[in-house]
This record gives structure tokens, sequence and C-alpha cells, in this order.
């Protein structure tokens, strides 16, 4: 069975929003939409070149030290660790209810991995989740 794809236009506009927030602070020259296999959200690219991958997450509903940790779905740690064996590093970007976050999307700011996800009810909802404490992302200025 395929797993639905469960991402509106909403959600894709906001988190446009969001990493041309992150590529203005941090002067990137361009961003692009990766594909859907690619498992992170963007390219960043300077001079021409990708120099990072970004995962973009909107936490609306949630404030950044709500929770001890911040988890994602560990098959996109997997796709950052591989980018980062070409020299591509990767970062995930949070928008949170009052700040917007980011840090390295790494095996080092990762405390562990533990079984789970949300609750939707869909076959896949439930898979390895990468925990990486709040303490580890950086606030956007």
């Amino acid at each position: 069975m395929t797993r639905p794809y469960n991402e509106t236009l909403v959600d894709r506009m906001n988190e446009e929003t969001v990493i041309k927030q992150y590529c203005q602070a941090l002067e990137i020259d361009e961003y692009k939409k990766n594909p859907v296999a690619l498992s992170l959200d963007y390219s960043l690219i300077r001079g021409g070149r990708i120099t990072a991958m970004a995962e973009v997450k909107c936490r609306p509903a949630t404030t950044k030290n709500q929770f001890k940790t911040y988890f994602i779905s560990f098959h996109k740690l997997q796709a950052a660790l591989l980018f980062s064996e070409f020299g591509i590093g990767s970062v995930l970007i949070v928008r949170w209810e009052d700040v917007i976050g980011f840090c390295p999307l790494t095996r080092r700011v990762v405390t562990h991995v533990a079984w789970g996800g949300n609750g939707r009810g869909q076959e896949g909802d439930k898979e390895p989740m990468a925990h990486i404490p709040i303490s580890r992302f950086r606030d956007l200025a």
C-alpha cells in the first residue's frame, strides 16, 4: 500500500515563507523545491552550487520550548547523512508558534532514536524517529 501524501497547498505556502526568511537571514542566493524522492524539502544554492539541503517544518500550535526534543522521521536523517557524503550539509528549520529555529541535521545532534510518529491512523504513521534536543536549535534573527 502506498502511503498517502498529506501535505496541503497551505502547508507548502507556509514552508516557502519560512525558507524565504531563512535564506534572506543567511544571505543564501536561492532555493529550489526538491522532488519528493529526495526526502528533504529544499536545495540551498550559493554561487550556482547546491551547498545545503533544508527540511522545513511548521508547527503553529506548538511553542519552541513546549517539549524537550523535536523529532523527525529517521529516513530524513538518513537522507541528510547521504548528502553529507558529497559535502552537502543539511539543516532542519522549524517555525513554531513563537519563533523560527534551525539546527544542522547531523547524527551529532540526535540524542536517540525511538519508535513514534503521528496518529492519523494511516499505514506508515509510526516509524523510527530521531530526537533532537530543543537546545540544539538556534533562533533565526
